[in-house]
């Protein structure tokens, strides 16, 4: 697989180009033509703009994969001779943290930046945008560790980081565009609605609603990706410890 820093550098800028082009053109759709009230406007605009699936299960989750590439400690023999497994793997999820905190902030800059294009600066502050976004970050990072999580069980099972990568990107592509979004599961209660990450990620939409967000929803939604970040970085660290990586056996 291709290891260059200049070619993942390249796919990199042309992520961070292609998020606000698209952004700007969805935002000169009908609905600003209509004049719509600010606050609806608002409300589409973060919603729609960003939160669309086929950008959250493929553009954005590459883009932020590609981040971890350049970070993510490689699986060798000397680096597990020099170190437990165990602590190999904290440092893996911790290099997972770090790309997905940036990640999470360039997203959020970006975010601020093409809003504050169509939006005035005071009609952002008071409608509540610091809040919500603050809300949102949170939400958004927590989403993209149980990515991250997903990326990690596929990394110790293939052992080769772009591999896994790549494959982590098609999952999630097929669960957010076709199976959340084209097949609409996980609109149900009960274990769909669980396991549906796509409609987690529909904060604003809750925020500038009539009846507003729901705190209480929200945490419990929060307390459930960190259970399942927990769930996931103990499987992955049990399959990676169960592994005779030293002895060739792969």
């Amino acid at each position: 697989m291709l290891r260059n820093k200049r070619f993942w550098g390249f796919l990199l800028i042309l992520c961070l180009i292609l998020i606000p082009m698209s952004v700007y053109q969805h935002a000169g759709s009908d609905v600003v033509e209509q004049n719509a009230p600010w606050y609806e406007f608002l409300g589409w605009f973060l919603e729609g703009s960003f939160n669309k699936p086929e950008h959250h299960g493929f553009l954005f989750l590459a883009m932020e994969l590609l981040l971890l590439l350049q970070i993510l400690p490689e699986v060798n023999e000397q680096r597990l001779v020099r170190m437990s497994r165990r602590e190999h793997w904290r440092k893996t999820w911790a290099a997972m943290g770090i790309s997905a905190f940036a990640f999470s902030t360039l997203f959020s800059l970006i975010q601020f930046f093409m809003t504050l294009i169509f939006i005035d600066p005071t009609v952002m502050l008071r409608s509540g945008f610091a809040t919500v976004s603050v809300l949102f970050f949170v939400r958004i990072f927590c989403v993209y560790m149980v990515e991250n999580g997903v990326f990690g069980i596929l990394y110790v099972i293939l052992l080769r980081k772009e591999v896994a990568a790549a494959l982590c990107t098609v999952f999630f592509m097929v669960i957010f565009y076709w199976v959340y979004e084209r097949l609409n599961w996980g609109s149900d209660e009960g274990i769909w609605q669980t396991l549906n990450l796509m409609k987690d990620l529909r904060v604003y939409s809750a925020f500038y609603s009539d009846g507003g967000l729901d705190l209480f929803a929200y945490g419990l939604a929060t307390v459930k990706h960190l259970l399942w970040m927990g769930l996931l970085y103990l499987g992955s660290l049990w399959i990676f410890e169960k592994r005779d990586i030293l002895n060739g056996k792969k």
